[in-house]
């Protein structure tokens, strides 16, 4: 008999005689609503991180219907782990592509089950080498008053989705009231970022120079659509930044790039900068502050452009430099820079973005390596 029969049958009483049942001395009516408490549990606490070996999830409430078989009952539940990790919505199942210890509760209409599952995810590195980051433009500007919206989204991304992903604002100049815009020939590079890509409006968020999504959007979506970048496309290759110094007025950024399966790759090199203030536009607090602000753009930004062949386990630098001219910012405002160095790899007459890391002024970052 299926969840939804037995939500159905919601008249009656228990047998007396039947222990099993909640009071089962006591006759009683079985009330139509799912009744605390929930229990949780899976089917497997050990799984292979490698994006294929599904855990089941199970739900039931005190009187022993699952109520994951439910839809009717699956739009008010959500299941999520100590990491932040989500079961996608509508679902009772997911599989792993990190390594760790998992801790997941249950939550329907407000109440949380009385209990957790343990779930060990493991042997990443048998299907990925390096950790892999989704590249996340988002196509901005102070003048417009939805951009805020998704700057907190991409704010309050869950612990695990953070810690795959670089967020780049573009800012465009359409209302002529942008100061941290940025131009390709005489067209701002938000718009024109927009219309290479199909970006229907302000703001647009761009996966990976890839896929796009215009307008404001949920935190679960946004998350679904980086697990699924990471299940698609598995880093092929690493990134260690060796240096981001600044040589006379110029930022110079040396950078290394490691594949572990071979291919066409081209590196690209983004100028960030956090703790920008503009007063006359709109700021996700509100505070006039604006992170993440893309300050500058080495020439293969947008595509696999002037690449080489690498074989597996070979190595490729590059130098990037860009010119600051007589504006050479002070070292305060240098501690707030940072630079984003990114991998394209060529695929057909295409490309994807495979992996993007980001280094701190005056830091190097090693290669992140899958346990």
């Amino acid at each position: 008999m299926t969840a939804a029969l037995v939500a159905a049958a919601c008249s009656g009483t228990i047998d007396p005689e039947d222990q099993t049942q909640p009071g089962g001395d006591v006759p009683q009516d079985i009330p139509s609503a799912y009744t605390a408490p929930f229990t949780l549990s899976v089917d497997k606490t050990e799984v292979e991180a490698d994006g294929a070996d599904v855990v089941t999830f199970s739900l039931k409430d005190a009187y022993d219907r699952e109520m994951l078989e439910d839809k009717n009952a699956l739009q008010s539940i959500n299941i999520v782990s100590d990491k932040g990790t989500r079961v996608p919505r509508m679902t009772y199942t997911t599989t792993f592509i990190a390594n760790g210890e998992y801790s997941f509760s249950a939550t329907y209409k407000g109440t949380k089950s009385e209990n957790t599952v343990q779930v060990t995810a493991r042997n990443r590195s048998k299907y990925e080498m390096f950790h892999r980051n989704v590249g996340l433009f988002k196509c901005t500007s102070v003048s417009c008053v939805a951009c805020p919206s998704l700057s907190r989204t991409l704010h309050n991304l869950s612990e695990d989705a953070a810690a795959h992903s670089v967020v780049l604002s573009i800012h465009g100049n359409y209302s002529g009231q942008d100061p941290f815009s940025l131009y390709v020939g005489t067209t701002d590079l938000g718009s024109y970022m927009m219309g290479y890509f199909g970006g229907s409006g302000w703001p647009t968020l761009i996966y990976d120079l890839d896929s796009v999504e215009s307008g404001t959007a949920l935190t679960s979506e946004i998350e679904a659509n980086i697990m699924q970048r990471r299940i698609d496309y598995p880093a092929t290759c690493g990134i260690k930044v060796n240096s981001v110094a600044v040589e006379g007025t110029a930022l110079k950024v040396n950078a290394t790039m490691k594949s572990s399966t071979g291919g066409d790759y081209d590196l690209a090199c983004a100028v960030l900068a956090d703790g920008l203030v503009y007063e006359g536009g709109y700021s996700a607090n509100d505070d006039g502050v604006y992170d993440e602000v893309v300050m500058a753009l080495s020439e293969s930004f947008l595509a696999y452009y002037q690449g080489e062949s690498v074989a597996a386990g070979a190595e490729i630098s590059e130098t990037f430099s860009f010119d600051f001219g007589q504006n050479v910012p002070s070292a305060s405002d240098l501690s707030k820079y940072y630079v984003a160095v990114y991998a394209h790899k060529k695929v057909g007459n295409g490309s994807v973005m495979d992996n993007i890391v980001t280094c701190a002024y005056g830091k190097t970052v090693d290669y992140h390596l899958n346990d």
